[in-house]
């Protein structure tokens, strides 16, 4: 059977020839994939993230920033520990300087956008609320240490965060891949001191998924997203026909943030939907697609360990794509399928990694 599977490697082509040929026998066959680092190059939520701040796109007041710097230290940190003292300094030091941000350009704009990106307080803000989602992001005692991220989003309405991810979106396809250094300000006092931290920009389409994406719909195969990424931050580059990937809404599974009767975000979890994170991605595909379409997935392609639960939940699975990069959680994932699972899997070496420098044991 003829397919257009150009450029994978040959044995991750073979498998995923075999399984083409398998699905002919299946009813309702699918497929579901990860987004972040598997469909595309890079973090569409991180990389909002870095766009949100560079940009102030903020509807919060600072008591309603504040508030959601206390979420974040109250969901992620248990005691009086060293790290939750310096997350909390580090908390009032954002506090300060998204006061001084939002009465002089968010609410009124009393200075340009260029005047007060070169102000200390700006450059403080931004090393310092990176610095503090890499603080929570390591030492978090939840596996949903990521979602305060997500009540940035709050009083926006869908539309508004969906627009915005597109902006964003936008700008980071033409943004280059690289790693950016960020140094808080040393002229100001402040409780911390000076912090640095680093992060990667840009994104890029993989167009191997997006033809397997076409692959897949063509031999009737169905394709969807399971992702950790707030759904209106993905729905742009998973659905709009312009990035080539072109899912239907009703095929992406993301976390559902809770909306007033106006459809303004809020800030805190739709309870109705898992948060779609590690086993919460194997609930939803459990709820929404497998009581749905009344078989389990062929294929479930993901990056890391957080996709781990969803690759080996499902006994009927055919095959589980590993997208290997140059990071640990990448590295650990094949690790964990090759020595305690007997599932198939195949691994596709990411085109933006060094894979000389990539070893599995």
């Amino acid at each position: 059977m003829h397919s257009n599977l150009s450029g994978w490697q040959p044995e991750v082509k073979a498998a995923l020839q075999n399984l083409l040929e398998k699905a002919q026998n299946k009813s309702n066959p699918y497929a579901v994939f990860d987004w972040d680092n598997t469909c595309i190059y890079g973090d569409v939520t991180e990389t909002l993230f870095i766009y949100q701040i560079d940009n102030l796109r903020y509807k919060l007041t600072p008591w309603e920033f504040s508030g959601i710097l206390s979420i974040a230290l109250k969901d992620n940190f248990s005691g009086e520990s060293p790290v939750e003292k310096h997350a909390e300094q580090i908390s009032s030091d954002l506090l300060e300087d998204y006061t001084f941000l939002y009465e002089h350009y968010i609410v009124n704009q009393k200075m340009s956008l260029e005047k007060i990106r070169e102000t200390e307080e700006f450059n403080d803000f931004k090393a310092k609320m990176f610095y503090f989602y890499l603080l929570i992001n390591d030492h978090a005692f939840t596996k949903d240490s990521f979602l305060w991220m997500m009540y940035l989003y709050s009083n926006m309405t869908a539309i508004e965060l969906e627009n915005l991810s597109k902006e964003s979106i936008d700008f980071n396809l033409h943004a280059e891949r690289k790693c950016h250094l960020l140094s808080s300000s040393p002229a100001l006092s402040k409780k911390t001191g000076v912090l640095s931290a680093h992060y990667t920009g840009g994104l890029r389409i993989n167009p191997l998924v997006v033809h397997l994406f076409q692959e897949l719909k063509a031999k009737g195969i169905g394709v969807y997203v399971c992702s950790a990424s707030a759904k209106e931050v993905l729905i742009p580059l998973v659905t709009y026909q312009q990035y080539g990937y072109a899912l239907p809404q009703d095929h992406l599974l993301a976390v559902r943030l809770d909306r007033d009767s106006c459809n303004v975000l809020q800030p805190r979890i739709d309870e109705a939907y898992p948060i779609t994170f590690k086993t919460g991605k194997m609930q939803a595909i459990e709820q929404f697609l497998v009581s749905k379409l009344g078989t389990e997935p062929m294929l479930v392609a993901g990056d890391s360990t957080g996709d781990y639960y969803m690759m080996t939940g499902f006994p009927g699975l055919e095959l589980a794509l590993v997208m290997l990069r140059s990071h640990q959680k990448s590295v650990e994932l094949v690790r964990r399928l090759r020595h305690e699972h007997s599932i198939p899997f195949a691994v596709q070496r990411n085109g933006e990694g060094r894979p000389g420098q990539l070893k599995v044991s």
